[in-house]
């Protein structure tokens, strides 16, 4: 019953508990409610002095939760920078730490945005700037998919991460902000960083190619404004037509073809059209006179 007041308490910014409970030898570092510690949930708040109460009690900052998260990449997620200046003052080494899925705080930072943390983590951390976590992304795909660019300029500019780093899929950030259908990161690499609108990965995938498989129409649209080559062919042999018809991307497929994509056929000779299985994709390909 004390551990489960105590985690409580800690959570819920309430200090005087937290106190009267640790006076009278509440476990602090006890694993409950999915594996997380008081200290842990105190992190998600930004009361320092529980924080350190926890700590001068002896609360261990190296403890993990079920997905491999200490207190330092929690607090590293909810943008606390004064909460991570004083875990690192506690413990120097507090920052090294991943979660299960591979994934540092640098990954958690440059998703979520903060500036300021992620400022610190660069100037008091070591981490590998082109760390990949299980899936294959860098912390500079992170920025860029949630369009974060002010992060991912200092990534690029200060940090030198490699923009050609490619995910298990084998998508570039440019690659993958086009999934995410962020504009914003797509502008940014092309127009700030000079990237080619027709990119081509390892794989053969090129901007326009995923932005298509993703329906992300507006992306599509910026792309072809960018120089896109809207009849660039995969190693299958399969246009941004292709993918988009078998995507059933109607939306998107009136705006390959209003763009001059032509009816090629793939390695397997078949037409972008015999992909459409919806009626509103058919639909399209018949008003633009485009059945094979």
């Amino acid at each position: 019953m004390e551990t489960r007041a105590l985690h409580e308490a800690a959570q819920y910014d309430r200090l005087g508990c937290v106190q009267y409970l640790l006076s009278y030898g509440a476990q602090m570092d006890s694993l409950k409610r999915a594996d997380w510690t008081p200290l842990m949930l105190a992190c998600t708040k930004s009361n320092l002095s529980i924080i350190q109460a926890l700590l001068d009690s002896g609360a261990d900052q190296t403890l993990r939760n079920k997905d491999g998260w200490n207190c330092f990449h929690i607090a590293t997620r909810e943008g606390h920078e004064d909460i991570l200046d004083f875990l690192h003052s506690k413990n120097s080494e507090v920052w090294d730490t991943c979660s299960k899925n591979g994934r540092s705080p640098l990954h958690t930072a440059a998703l979520h945005g903060c500036t300021s943390v992620f400022r610190f983590l660069l100037k008091n951390c070591t981490y590998p700037v082109d760390q990949k976590d299980s899936c294959g992304s860098t912390p500079l795909m992170d920025a860029l998919r949630s369009g974060h660019t002010d992060i991912a300029m200092l990534l690029l500019d200060i940090q030198k991460a490699d923009v050609t780093s490619e995910d298990n899929v084998g998508y570039q950030a440019l690659h993958q902000a086009c999934q995410a259908g962020c504009i914003e990161s797509v502008r940014f690499l092309i127009d700030d960083i000079s990237l080619s609108p027709d990119t081509v990965s390892s794989r053969g995938f090129t901007p326009l190619l995923v932005a298509s498989k993703e329906g992300q129409t507006d992306t599509v649209r910026f792309l072809l404004s960018a120089g896109a080559d809207v009849n660039h062919t995969d190693t299958m042999g399969r246009t941004a037509l292709h993918i988009a018809s078998g995507g059933q991307h109607a939306d998107t497929v009136r705006l390959l073809l209003e763009h001059g994509a032509k009816m090629l056929n793939d390695k397997t000779g078949t037409a972008p059209d015999k992909l459409a299985r919806k009626d509103i994709v058919k639909d399209v390909f018949k008003s633009h006179g485009k059945i094979t």
